[in-house]
C-alpha cells in the first residue's frame, strides 16, 4: 500500500512539473539560433498548426551588410502554439535577394570627389554601377544581440521571449563613391529589431558623418515574389480600402496630398499568407514632411512594396542631427 502510495505521489509531482515546464515554453513563443561571429540569426516562430516558419539574417548582398536574407518554413510536430524548436529540414519560401531595409539617395554637400556623381542608391544591395553590381558603396560597422535582455557575445540556441538585434553600416554617397570601392563614407545607419513572436519591430537611425542631403529614401520595404507573387496588396488610409491586385502592374495609395496618413501596407496571396509593413507617422520621417503632394504615401511597382519618407524635399542634416524611422514587418498567415 505504501509502495503504491508512493509512486502514485512520484507520479503526480512528476506531471506538475512537466506541465510547469511547458507552461514556461510556452510563454516563449519564438525559438532563436544565434551566432554573433558568424552574423547568423535565426528565428522560429509559430505559422500554423502543423507548420513554423523560420526568418534568417545575415550579412546579405554585394555590400554584406547585416540583413534580412530568406524565410523559410518546417513542419511542426507539436500541436501547441509555440514552435517546434527544430531548425532541420527547412524549406525556403522566400530568398531577400533585395532590400528589405532601404538604401538611401545621398549626397555630400561638399568636397565632392566621386567618380561617377550620378543621383543612385548607395547602400543596402546597391554597389557603384547603382544596380547590384560594381564596388561596394556601404560597409559593416557592427552587430550586437540581447536575447532576453543578456548580451549574447558568441552564440545562443533555445526558446525566448525577446530578440534584440542592433547592426550598424557606413554608407557613401553618390558623389563620393569610388570604382574601386574606396569612397568616402557621409552617413551612417543604425537599425534596431526586436522580435517577438516573428513580428520585427524596426528603428532607423541615420546619422551624418559630415554635412549631407538625402533626396529619397523609402524606409522599410517588402519584396513581393515567389511565395507572395501575384498577391493583392491594401493600404491603410489610403484612396482605397480594397485589395489591388499586383499581377497588374504598378498601383499606390493616392497622392500624399489627399493620403498624408498611410501607415501599414499589407500583401496576401491566394494562400492567405500575408506580408505586413507598417509605418509610425507621429514619429521621425513617417511624418512625410520631406515628401511632395503630388507623390503617392505609398506604393508597389515591379515586384515590390515601399513607403514614401523622402521624395520631392530633399533633407539636409549635419554633423549632431540624425534622420529616424519606427515601423516593423511580420510573415503571417491570415483565416
Amino acid at each position: 500500500m505504501k509502495k503504491t502510495i508512493s509512486i502514485s505521489l512520484f507520479i503526480i509531482i512528476a506531471c506538475t512539473l512537466a506541465g510547469t515546464a511547458s507552461e514556461d515554453v510556452a510563454k516563449e513563443k519564438q525559438y532563436v539560433n544565434v551566432n554573433v561571429q558568424k552574423a547568423d540569426i535565426k528565428i522560429q516562430y509559430k505559422y500554423s498548426l502543423l507548420e513554423d516558419r523560420v526568418i534568417e539574417l545575415n550579412r546579405t548582398g554585394l555590400n554584406k551588410i547585416f540583413s534580412f536574407s530568406r524565410l523559410y518554413k518546417n513542419f511542426s510536430w507539436k500541436y501547441t502554439d509555440f514552435p517546434s524548436g527544430r531548425l532541420d529540414g527547412l524549406t525556403t519560401v522566400q530568398t531577400f535577394d533585395t532590400d528589405i531595409i532601404g538604401p538611401i539617395m545621398v549626397s555630400a554637400e561638399s568636397n565632392e570627389d566621386g567618380d561617377d556623381p550620378i543621383a543612385e542608391f548607395t547602400g543596402g544591395w546597391h554597389g557603384f554601377n547603382g544596380n547590384q553590381s560594381g564596388s561596394p558603396t556601404a560597409r559593416h560597422v557592427s552587430l550586437q544581440v540581447w536575447v532576453d535582455g543578456k548580451m549574447v557575445n558568441d552564440t545562443f540556441k533555445g526558446y525566448t521571449n525577446d530578440l534584440v538585434i542592433e547592426t550598424t553600416s557606413n554608407i557613401q554617397g553618390f558623389n563620393t563613391k569610388k570604382k574601386d570601392g574606396s569612397g568616402r563614407e557621409i552617413i551612417q545607419q543604425k537599425v534596431k529589431m526586436k522580435f517577438n513572436e516573428g513580428r520585427a519591430d524596426v528603428h532607423i537611425k541615420m546619422v551624418p558623418l559630415e554635412k549631407v542631403r538625402i533626396h529619397t529614401y523609402y524606409g522599410l520595404q517588402t519584396a513581393l515574389s515567389q511565395l507572395y507573387a501575384n498577391s493583392s496588396i491594401r493600404y491603410e488610409s489610403g484612396d482605397s480600402q480594397e485589395w489591388k491586385d499586383t499581377s497588374s502592374g504598378p498601383n499606390d495609395s493616392g497622392p500624399k496630398g489627399k493620403y498624408p496618413n498611410v501607415y501599414r501596407m499589407t500583401a496576401k496571396n491566394k494562400h492567405n499568407d500575408e506580408v505586413v509593413v507598417w509605418l509610425d507617422t507621429k514619429y521621425g520621417l513617417g511624418k512625410r514632411l520631406n515628401v511632395s503632394d503630388k507623390y503617392p504615401s505609398a506604393f508597389f511597382v515591379g515586384y515590390k512594396s515601399y513607403f514614401n519618407l523622402i521624395n520631392g524635399i530633399p533633407l539636409i542634416i549635419s554633423t549632431g542631427q540624425s534622420a529616424e524611422v519606427h515601423g516593423g514587418l511580420e510573415w503571417i498567415r491570415s483565416n
